[in-house]
C-alpha cells in the first residue's frame, strides 16, 4: 500500500513541475505561439497590425478579472477534436 502512495504522490509532483504556464498582458509586437498548459491573462492584450497570436491545441486561456484581446493583426486558435 505505501509503494501505491507513494508511486501515486510522484506521479502527481511530476504532473505538477512539468506543467507551464504563463501570465501575461500587454502588446504582441511579434508573431507569438502560446503553447502553454494555462495562460493567465492579468492585463489588457493588444496583437499588434500585422502580427499573429496562434494559441496551440489544450492550452488554456484563463483571465483573471475583465480584460480583452483586442487584435489588430491576427488571431489563430489551433485546435483539434479533443482540444
Amino acid at each position: 500500500m505505501k509503494y501505491i502512495v507513494t508511486l501515486l504522490l510522484i506521479l502527481t509532483l511530476h504532473q505538477y513541475c512539468m506543467s507551464q504556464n504563463l501570465e501575461f498582458s500587454g502588446t504582441i509586437a511579434v508573431n507569438t505561439e502560446w503553447d502553454y498548459d494555462t495562460v493567465k491573462i492579468t492585463g489588457n492584450v493588444v496583437v499588434n497590425s500585422g502580427k499573429t497570436l496562434m494559441i496551440k491545441p489544450g492550452t488554456i486561456v484563463e483571465f483573471q478579472g475583465r480584460y480583452s484581446i483586442i487584435c489588430n493583426g491576427s488571431l489563430r486558435f489551433v485546435g483539434t477534436p479533443d482540444n
